[in-house]
């Protein structure tokens, strides 16, 4: 059995206009020790699907359909406090936005030990910090640190120290939302190095969201793509980077940057994206895609399976195995 298995997952937002769709019918399996990726452009739902796994959606956010099974249990029928006793415990995240995430009149310590104490109220808190300062050797903070608040870090220290944070509990899944975007490429390359290592050592499942699909490669085993709250492709990393199906999917690596001598020129995405009304059974990415025909805008479109682990949502691509 996967340790999440999510399926048929919708979910969306309240506004001045009513219901906006965010993340339409995403489904996909994780198994323990493994690595799934979400990659895509901003808005295309990968940080509300990983809000969703921690019920953490914000008051206007309504999931609309679908389960999320962790472990056999469905997170979503869960109660608050039933929930509170798995979050951090047994699921844990790496917020992107550190300095939103830290309490800023409390010393950083107390807020990482806070975690272990509230799931092991008999720990001893001379126990729980020493814990935290080991945390703190493995992301790279001097331990002479420990007793600083928020304000008196630097950017990438606090995303250093919010890693920390996550990894304290040892929860079996852990979710990174742009775990090093604060980060210089040099400690970018330490951080994620020490997650992989952590994440072996300890057969920690991962949901890595990132904007940047090489980041996505050198940490996953599989990867997903999104765009506009649909999952339009979805392999593994050597599928979807030696063989990517998607129009999308051969944009993104199109558009990523390289250093290597005799690779093409990087090249941009036109348009910037926008939530366009359309026919429920249109193409998500009619309207961008440079290799559209006219059945895709009047056609129902479908997943294609092209391999075990291969799969796409465009009805243009052929081969492989015989159309879901």
């Amino acid at each position: 059995m996967a340790l999440l298995e999510v399926d048929n997952l919708s979910i969306g937002y309240y506004g001045r206009n009513g219901l906006t769709t965010a993340v339409d019918s995403v489904s996909f399996t994780l198994d323990r020790g493994k690595t799934l990726g979400f990659v895509g452009e901003s808005g295309c739902g990968k940080t509300t699907i990983g809000m969703a796994l921690l019920r953490l959606l914000p008051e206007n956010a309504s999931v609309l359909s679908g389960k999320i099974l962790f472990e056999g249990q469905d997170l979503l029928e869960l109660s608050p406090n039933d929930m509170r006793k798995i979050r951090w415990k047994k699921i844990a995240m790496i917020f992107q936005a550190a300095m939103n995430a830290l309490n800023p009149v409390q010393r950083v310590d107390n807020q990482i030990a806070e975690a272990l104490l509230t799931h092991d109220p008999g720990l001893d808190k001379q126990a729980a910090l020493k814990k935290t300062a080991e945390l703190y050797d493995m992301v790279g903070i001097p331990k002479n640190r420990l007793r600083d608040y928020p304000h008196q870090y630097s950017g990438g220290m606090k995303q250093r120290a919010i890693i920390a944070m996550a990894l304290v509990c040892q929860p079996v899944l852990l979710i990174a939302d742009e775990p090093t975007t604060a980060l210089d490429v040099i400690v970018q390359d330490q951080i994620l190095k020490e997650i992989r290592n952590f994440q072996k050592k300890l057969n920690i499942a991962m949901v890595f969201i990132s904007h940047d699909i090489s980041v996505v490669a050198d940490v996953c085993h599989n990867i997903a793509v999104m765009y506009d709250g649909w999952m339009v492709e979805f392999g593994s990393r050597e599928e979807i980077l030696s063989s990517p199906a998607h129009p999308y999917t051969k944009m993104l690596l199109a558009s990523n940057l390289t250093l290597k001598v005799g690779m093409h020129t990087s090249t941009s995405i036109p348009e910037p994206i926008i939530h366009i009304e359309r026919s429920p059974d249109q193409c998500p990415f009619y309207h961008r895609c440079p290799e559209h025909a006219e059945q895709c805008r009047t056609d129902s479109y479908k997943w294609v399976t092209l391999s075990s682990s291969h799969r796409v949502f465009c009805k243009n691509v052929t081969g492989g195995l015989e159309p879901e």
